[in-house]
């Protein structure tokens, strides 16, 4: 183990890591660029890595049987995708859709499981960010059924910018009709 200082973290979860618990993580994390509309987890797909977003956000999109699609939650520099991969979860629930590109860390499952096993910083940075998800996702269910399309999509762009570094949001119209849950012509 090195004491040496490691490079600066983006990702809230991994900046917040004791020295000893990042580097017995450091040899299986591995940065990789996530591509606009990649998609990280296929609902009801297997997952084998989680993904540590630094300046990308990533949307978790609920499908339903009819064909229709709605953002239920965000992840950007303050969580992980995959999270249900810490609750014993081995198929995805959502689809993890990467809305702003930028770079990632991403850690296997099993690595991420063991870590989570033992009980330390990693487990417990795991479980609040596992609250404040659940937390976000309730409020977004109030907000579908409570507020009107424009209080909506005032949330949502304020969720965007608030996990991206830049100062124009990449997106469409057609985007954000699906990531609302309504048709193009109500955006």
């Amino acid at each position: 183990m090195t004491n040496e200082p490691r490079a600066p973290i983006e990702n809230h979860i991994l900046a917040r890591l004791p020295h000893e618990d990042y580097n017995r993580l450091q040899p299986h994390l591995k940065p990789v660029e996530l591509r606009l509309g990649q998609v990280l987890h296929e609902a009801g797909g297997i997952m084998d890595y989680v993904y540590f977003p630094q300046n990308a956000m990533v949307s978790l999109v609920s499908h339903t049987p009819a064909g229709q699609s709605v953002e239920v939650g965000v992840v950007g520099f303050e969580g992980v995708a995959g999270i249900s991969a810490v609750l014993g979860v081995d198929k995805s629930p959502h689809e993890a859709l990467v809305q702003i590109p930028d770079g990632a860390i991403q850690l296997p499952v099993r690595v991420l499981r063991e870590e989570f096993k033992r009980g330390g910083a990693l487990h417990d940075l795991l479980l609040r960010y596992t609250q404040g998800l659940l937390l976000q996702t309730s409020q977004i269910a109030a907000c579908n059924r409570l507020h009107s399309l424009a209080e909506r999509l005032a949330r949502w762009l304020l969720m965007s910018h608030d996990r991206c570094a830049c100062e124009d949001l990449p997106f469409t119209q057609e985007f954000l009709a699906l990531m609302l849950g309504v048709r193009r012509a109500g955006v």
